[in-house]
């Protein structure tokens, strides 16, 4: 197994910026099908080290065979910042291509590419697997406060989030091809939609989901005010 600090300059950002990668296996080791790939991303109060250093990630990913992304996104909550960095687009579009460059012997397909958090990683783990299930199979989910949108308008909604955070809409996936299985009209409400909770309300049509990841969410303490007993019922 081999724990690598990587340090990059995001042309989308326009910065330095850094990230945590964990290839499973050791030196010598036989060659095998490409590496299965799972993003892990950090809370609001945390960074790209947190889970190193807060979880027993190394020896599961080992374990499973898996190589895992920790990338850094500040406080961003996985937005493209209205004042702000363009987080949403460098990791969900500039990233991956960063990724496979350096490390080509991990997977590229959606079967085996997978995305978790915890807290506000979890919302941006949500968001990932809805707005790009053409990129992620699978979404881990601890603690998520998928409604944000509605809480920004809680007067006790710290006011330097709300006004330096969010923006109302950013990009989505590219439209999707029509399947046998898909309405063209209702697979494009689907990608139009701009934040995880209004996703959600959508779930119930079968006829939107069609290529959804599978979704595992868990929440637990305080975050659990932000849990939407309508969110974790349409998604079981």
């Amino acid at each position: 197994m081999a724990l690598i600090e990587t340090h990059y300059f995001s042309e989308v950002l326009g910065m330095q910026t850094s990230m945590n990668v964990i290839i499973p296996g050791y030196p010598g080791a036989p060659a095998r099908r490409p590496i299965p790939v799972l993003y892990l991303l950090h809370g609001m109060s945390q960074d790209y080290t947190s889970w190193l250093r807060f979880s027993m990630i190394e020896q599961y990913a080992d374990e499973f065979g898996v190589a895992v992304i920790m990338p850094d996104a500040n406080m961003s909550w996985y937005t493209d910042m209205k004042r702000g960095f363009a987080y949403w687009t460098h990791l969900t579009e500039e990233l991956p291509g960063i990724v496979h460059r350096f490390f080509p012997a991990l997977s590229t397909a959606r079967e085996d590419t997978f995305v978790g958090g915890l807290s506000m990683g979890a919302y941006g783990a949500i968001k990932f697997g809805m707005l790009r299930p053409d990129m992620f199979s699978y979404v881990g989910a601890f603690s998520p406060p998928p409604d944000m949108a509605h809480h920004m308008n809680n007067p006790d909604f710290p006011d330097w989030e709300r006004t330096a955070t969010f923006i109302p809409r950013h990009r989505c996936a590219p439209k999707p091809q029509r399947t046998r299985n898909s309405s063209s009209t209702a697979a494009r409400r689907m990608y139009t939609c701009r934040s995880p909770a209004r996703l959600q309300r959508r779930l119930r049509n079968p006829a939107t989901i069609w290529s959804m990841p599978s979704l595992r969410a868990t929440t637990t303490g305080t975050s659990g005010t932000v849990w939407s007993e309508n969110f974790s019922s349409s998604c079981r």
